[in-house]
């Protein structure tokens, strides 16, 4: 099925420019209020398929960022996504990694597009250096439980034989 004419991608197109038009429109938008907006974009670039429709969708989450009236709600709402993605990345499977990781590159330009519109203003470099710091870039990042680490269920695989060699190994694979 073509993906312009798919009948899921037209609705999430039409939320899309909802919640942009929405997004302008607010005056006062709370942490918890951008978090479960947050939860809601996660869950919609979890369920694009097709690679043009979550280069696209990325794009347009990631142009976000500038429909909001102040600096301080664009500053929010790059603050959640981080928190968002640092709260849900343990589930996201292999297969779905791509398309996160170009949310994240989208996001990441478009946060270097909005200081570029600003000047480079050192106050607003400083309060995302600082959302960098807290978010990605923080230290305990890296420690976080990852799928690879959490105990699997079924069967346990086997213990490899003690004196096993990696050359025997691709010795054999080959024969």
């Amino acid at each position: 099925m073509d993906a312009d004419f798919c009948p899921m991608t037209q609705v999430r197109d039409k939320a899309v420019l909802v919640l942009s038009k929405w997004f302008r429109a607010q005056r006062s938008f709370e942490e918890d209020d951008h978090i479960k907006v947050w939860k809601a974009l996660f869950y919609c670039m979890w369920m694009s398929d097709k690679r043009l429709v979550q280069e696209e969708l990325a794009d347009k989450i990631a142009d976000f960022i500038h429909v909001f009236p102040t600096l301080e709600q664009a500053k929010l709402f790059l603050k959640t996504f981080y928190s968002t993605m640092h709260r849900e990345w343990p589930v996201i499977d292999r297969l779905r990694l791509d398309k996160f990781y170009n949310l994240m590159r989208s996001m990441q330009r478009e946060m270097f597009v909005l200081l570029a519109e600003n000047k480079w203003n050192q106050g607003l470099v400083r309060d995302f250096n600082s959302i960098m710091s807290a978010g990605p870039l923080h230290v305990g990042c890296a420690r976080r439980t990852t799928l690879a680490q959490r105990p699997r269920q079924g069967r346990p695989l086997p213990p490899l034989p003690s004196r096993v060699k990696l050359t025997s190994l691709y010795a054999n694979s080959n024969a």
